[in-house]
């Protein structure tokens, strides 16, 4: 009597490199839908950075601040500004906003994501949030993100 000694986890034939092999056949497969989940927090996370700016800016004007300024936290600098999805203007950082009082985040040209509003503003005077929809000819996101000029 001689006991079979086996050479891996399953059978000969499959052996532990077939399932390796499956499973990354199986990986190629799937990890690819995973891609779009980071440019879909893209938006949400600009419209927080331009409310948090908007209360920064009112806190410090009720605590009587001489020309105040805005500052993005480094989360938001990292996640916006170094990949390059949005800048904010004023780019200085006044709590006064452009000529017309609004602090606005612009996409950038080199953005590869289409699907993004070319541009996000809050009027930092009366809180009135509008939007300009973007390049994209798929229509459902533009209406997710930017529904009839207001956010």
């Amino acid at each position: 009597m001689t006991k079979e000694t086996k050479t891996g986890c399953l059978p000969a034939p499959c052996g532990c490199l077939g399932v390796i092999g499956i499973l990354a056949v199986l990986a190629a497969i799937a990890i690819p839908s995973f891609n779009h989940i980071h440019w879909r927090a893209v938006t949400p996370l600009t419209k927080r950075a331009l409310i948090d700016i908007a209360k920064q800016c009112s806190e410090k004007k009720a605590n009587g601040e001489i020309n105040p300024k805005f500052f993005l936290s480094d989360s938001i600098k990292r996640a916006l500004l170094e990949h390059e999805h949005y800048r904010f203007t004023p780019e200085d950082g006044s709590c006064a906003g452009d000529v017309k009082g609004k602090v606005s985040a612009i996409k950038h040209k080199r953005s590869r994501y289409l699907d993004f509003p070319k541009q996000l503003s809050i009027n930092l005077s009366t809180g009135e949030r509008t939007c300009l929809a973007g390049d994209s000819n798929n229509s459902t996101y533009d209406e997710e993100w930017c529904k009839d000029g207001k956010w």
